[in-house]
């Protein structure tokens, strides 16, 4: 999910924004997930991410080699670019598993195609990728046969956001731009405005809640 503006906290694990948002947003799919044993069995939950956060990686970028389209304003890649976090949460994973095998976002398709169209390839452009190194999630599953116990996660409170300082936008034109249009909502349906946001009244209007 993006970041939340209005009354509703962001859980995408972005700053200045509390990790503890996204962590919980996680533990109520996982919940879910496993609230059916007998449908968990058959399940294979991936959580992934659009990009690496901006951290440093101290492991140089994998060598892969890829065309860009003919109509494109950019030239072919030469490398597959910094690692994003994974994680595979399945009864045919292994307690503990660290996976040390060269994966990235395809690595998904490859396992939509093994599953559901064996014997041939999500795409050329997938397959390119494959024939030089990048594997399958399907390697990351390490048990012929499921595990029957499903892990509790540890109940550990998370610190409120409020304990947090707040951290004011800094200048820019999308900020200016959101902010009229914020005020234009207001002005147009202050009513609606204050009962569904009300944070975002309080804010935006200055005023107290209608």
């Amino acid at each position: 999910d993006g970041p939340v503006r209005c009354d509703k906290e962001a859980n995408d694990n972005r700053p200045p924004s509390s990790m503890a948002a996204g962590e919980k947003f996680l533990l109520s799919v996982y919940e879910a997930l496993t609230a059916n044993p007998e449908r968990f069995q058959r399940t294979l939950f991936i959580v992934t991410y659009a990009s690496h956060g901006g951290f440093y990686d101290h492991v140089p970028p994998a060598r892969i080699r890829q065309e860009s389209p003919r109509d494109a304003s950019y030239s072919a890649f030469e490398t597959s670019g910094v690692r994003v976090p994974a994680i595979v949460v399945s009864p045919h994973v292994e307690r503990g598993t660290v996976f040390h095998g060269t994966l990235d976002h395809t690595s998904i398709l490859q396992l939509v195609a093994e599953r559901f169209d064996a014997g041939r390839p999500y795409s050329p452009a997938v397959a390119a990728r494959a024939a030089q190194g990048i594997g399958s999630v399907s390697s990351v599953l390490n048990l012929a046969a499921p595990r029957d116990k499903i892990p509790v996660p540890p109940t550990v409170p998370a610190r409120s956001r409020h304990r947090l300082r707040h951290t004011k936008s800094p200048p820019s034109r999308e900020r200016d731009a959101f902010y009229q249009a914020a005020r234009a909502l207001c002005d147009h349906c202050p009513s609606r405005v204050a009962r569904t946001y009300p944070a975002f009244w309080r804010e935006f209007a200055g005023a107290d809640l209608m």
